[in-house]
């Protein structure tokens, strides 16, 4: 059974063209670096074999295009999703109404609660 498992985690995917073992090792000198790359996506198996090859030119076009700068620390907005720009104008007029001539104080407010978060402090309504 224990050479049936080595056996296993050894033998290199006829797809993916990397065994179990090589995988976790890659996994681990990256979870080693100083600053370790940290994400809760995840990839459909059947999909794997598919972007091997155009995944390192998608992963180039979203780091210049700065998709990795952001993260649920870097807005409350993060995360957010709106079907349309209507969408999106009818919330930012919510928020401005809501801020109205009281934007200081609650700007002010918005930004404690931000610093109990650990998120960054809001300079506008948008943010």
């Amino acid at each position: 059974a224990i050479e049936q498992y080595f056996s296993a985690v050894a033998t290199s995917d006829s797809v993916l063209g990397i065994s179990l073992i090589e995988a976790l090792e890659e996994l681990a000198k990256l979870a080693g670096t100083a600053n370790p790359p940290v994400n809760s996506a995840r990839i459909k198996p059947e999909l794997l074999g598919t972007i091997r090859d155009s995944a390192p030119e998608l992963l180039a076009k979203a780091h210049d295009a700065r998709v990795f700068e952001f993260g649920p620390k870097s807005s409350p907005w993060y995360g957010a999703r709106f079907e349309n720009q209507e969408e999106i104008a009818k919330a930012l007029a919510a928020v401005r109404e809501l801020a109205g001539e009281n934007w200081r104080t609650l700007s002010y407010q918005i930004n404690r609660y931000l610093a109990d978060l650990e998120l960054t402090p809001c300079e506008s309504v948008e943010q």
